[in-house]
């Protein structure tokens, strides 16, 4: 069963930094090549708001990393996110793949217990 996660973070260019929150589910296994490793991630899916409108996450989440593609709804804009696990804080940076927009991010990460009354509202 995939688990349920919430996240909360900040973007930032230059002085511009915009906060944001979602939540997304962690799922099935696959392998990636790493830095010259393989590892052992799972998929995650889920949705982030933040002041541009609501965007689609898909990415992988490792022990000590997490990346993501995320997409704005109502657009066709696209941004690369990479993360690594620093004291608790993912602390990582942004990337548009067709222009030159890119800048640090940050996020917290929290599991959502399976018996918890707000994530069975969620799921039905």
């Amino acid at each position: 069963m995939a688990e349920l996660h919430s996240i909360t973070g900040t973007f930032s260019q230059e002085s511009l930094k915009i906060s944001y929150g979602g939540y997304f589910f962690k799922g099935k296994d696959r392998q990636v090549f790493i830095r010259g490793e393989d590892k052992q991630v799972k998929e995650i899916k889920g949705l982030l708001a933040d002041c541009y409108g609501i965007s689609k996450i898909t990415g992988a989440m490792g022990l000590e990393f997490l990346n993501f593609k995320k997409q704005y709804e109502d657009n066709a804009q696209v941004f690369d996110y990479t993360f690594t696990l620093k004291n608790g804080i993912w602390v990582g940076k942004f990337k548009s793949p067709i222009s030159d927009y890119n800048g640090t991010a940050m996020c917290r990460i929290k599991l959502i217990p399976e018996d918890c009354d707000m994530r069975l509202e969620i799921l039905k």
